[in-house]
């Protein structure tokens, strides 16, 4: 499946809030929770594609067994990031950094969407430094969210998938330099 498919239902359930004011929350939630989705599945099918071919072939068994859970992916741009400082290739390490956070900043969105549904305002945990989109405060009311918010969940994920391609062409360019038994070392750890 296409990943942008969650996208495009996200877009869709946009369509039905401005027609239906009786679904916003479980329809803000539901776009939240499908644009991390997007966004994941985008970073990624990406990655383990980049990964599978010269000079890396690393095999698709064990791409797919580390890079099944999500948490997994995020913990992957996080240990590149440190492996790449440490081999001084800093640029490269900060596009890891801020794919990471996007993934984090969206991921963290989706887990209040999903499991705080006592009450429709709700704040994230989390420290985004690497995020590359104004935010005016970490609390989302999913019942009336503020432009900002809707605009983050609406009109930038496309612009996020774009920025996490581009970060991983530029990471997978840094990886290209380190000792392929690393970079198999460091996925292996996942």
């Amino acid at each position: 499946m296409d990943p942008k498919k969650f996208y495009i239902i996200s877009k869709q359930i946009h369509k039905l809030l401005r027609n239906d004011d009786t679904i916003n929350e479980i329809g803000w939630r539901t776009i939240a929770n499908r644009i991390y989705y997007y966004l994941y599945h985008i970073a990624r099918n990406d990655l383990s594609e980049k990964l599978h071919q010269d000079p890396f072939f690393i095999d698709e068994g064990l791409l797919g067994d580390k890079f099944s859970h999500h948490k997994k992916v995020i913990r992957f741009y996080e240990h590149t990031s440190n492996l790449l400082r440490r081999n001084r290739y800093t640029d490269e390490a900060d596009y890891a950094d801020e794919n990471k956070d996007i993934l984090e900043f969206y991921l963290s969105i989706r887990e209040v969407a999903d499991y705080n549904i006592g009450s429709s305002f709700q704040s994230l945990n989390g420290s985004f430094k690497n995020f590359p989109f104004d935010i005016d405060n970490y609390s989302i009311d999913f019942e009336n969210p503020s432009e900002i918010w809707e605009r983050l969940l609406t009109s930038d994920p496309p612009i996020a998938a774009e920025i996490l391609l581009k970060n991983n062409d530029n990471i997978i360019s840094g990886l290209k330099n380190i000792k392929r038994e690393d970079v198999i070392k460091l996925i292996r750890r996942l």
